[in-house]
């Protein structure tokens, strides 16, 4: 399919690609994949940004939400962090997309969308 986002956090090169496939790839076994758990979006991904801390990433949508990925999720709370954003004045608007994230340096975690 076609690749609509990639980031990398050495060394893992995430791809999202059409029919909201996810391919993450370790780039010191000579780009062997990495198995990640299918993306909880529903639309098609358009932006994507891995987290300073390498321990996971951040996956926007052209609905306007986003979704919080673990390369090793936690057992203790198994369903990943969604939110929506960009939404209409009654909040039941369809929302406008995701166009850019961008994990914050300073903070492991924390990624800001536009």
């Amino acid at each position: 399919g076609k690749v609509y986002a990639m980031d990398v956090a050495f060394p893992v090169l995430v791809v999202a690609g059409s029919d909201r496939a996810l391919v993450c790839f370790d780039l010191l076994k000579a780009g062997a994949e990495v198995k990640v758990p299918p993306a909880p979006l529903r639309f098609q991904l358009r932006a994507l940004c891995c987290f300073q801390d390498k321990s996971g990433f951040a996956l926007g949508s052209v609905e306007g939400r986003i979704a919080a990925h673990e390369f090793q999720p936690n057992p203790a709370s198994p369903k990943p962090f969604l939110t929506k954003c960009h939404r209409g004045p009654d909040n039941h608007a369809p929302g406008h997309p995701v166009h850019s994230l961008s994990a914050f340096p300073v903070a492991s975690r924390a990624a800001a969308f536009a």
